[in-house]
Order: structure tokens, then sequence, then C-alpha cells
């Protein structure tokens, strides 16, 4: 049996994450299956089903135009699927902490802006429906003559 010498190194091992780039024909699977599995549990559960890191969807969304638009069309999926988890929390059918369903409504407002907004209304009008005056209060009077009298006196010939 063969030592290993100290200047022999390891076998190089790969970290997980995202697949070589010679698996062409497996990464469009794993997108596929992945985008299939987060529309119905999400991404963390796509993620460790399908055997890749937490941000390769991230690095596929940003490179690659194709996965990037399916992902765009599994959003109205994923609204429908956020619906359910709030529905099912006011029926009582699910038990969710103050935490989560904070977070449940920010990523409804984010995936239906339209529908899950905040609906506010602010205006300003003065008496009869017209514009507001705004008067200045207080004296600056006083102010003008200090300048006026600080002006004077830097223009006053120092006698040297």
């Amino acid at each position: 049996m063969k030592q290993p010498q100290s200047h022999d190194k390891p076998a190089a091992r790969r970290k997980p994450g995202r697949p070589t780039k010679d698996q062409a024909e497996v990464i469009e699977g794993l997108k596929e299956k992945w985008l299939d599995v987060y529309r119905q549990d999400g991404w963390t559960a796509a993620c460790h089903l399908v055997g890749v890191s937490f941000s390769t969807p991230s690095w596929w969304k940003h490179h690659d135009v194709h996965f990037r638009e399916r992902f765009e069309e599994a959003q109205p999926a994923v609204a429908d699927r956020m619906e359910r988890l709030a529905e099912e929390c006011i029926q009582g059918t699910r038990e969710m902490d103050r935490a989560a369903m904070t977070l449940l409504i920010f990523r409804l407002k984010a995936l239906r802006p339209h529908l899950y907004r905040d609906r506010v209304s602010l205006e300003h009008t003065g008496a009869g429906g017209g514009a507001i005056k705004v008067e200045q209060g207080g004296d600056a009077g006083r102010g003008a003559q200090l300048l006026e009298e600080w002006a004077g006196r830097l223009r006053q010939p120092t006698g040297n």
C-alpha cells in the first residue's frame, strides 16, 4: 500500500452548489423540476428537493432569460398558494406566529400590489377647497434690521 507523500495533494472535492457547465441538459432538467416544486412548496423546499444551493435559482434568474420568464410566469401560482395560507390562518385551520404572518403580508403585497397595497389618500385644501395660504409668523423684520446694521459696520472704513 502506497503511503501518501507530504507533497501529494488530496483529490479536489467540489462543494455543493451550482452544477458544472458541462452538464447543460442536467441543469435544464433541474431548472424545470425546481420551478414545478417552487410553485407548490416554495423556494427552500424546491432547493432541497432538487439538490441545489439556496442561491442557485437566483443565479439562474440573473443569467438565464428563459428561466427568468418562466419564474415570472410562476408568480401567480405562488401568490395563490400564499393566499391559501392566509385563508387557512383566518379560518383557524392553520397556526402561524406573528412574525410569519407579517412576512406573509409583505410577500402578498409584493406579489399582488394591485390587491394588497396600503390605500392612503392625503389632500390639503384651504377654505372653500382652494389653496392653503401660508403666512410667515414671528418678527422677520428684526433679523433684516440686524443684517443691515452688520453690513453697515463692514462698510465703515477702519482707522489704521
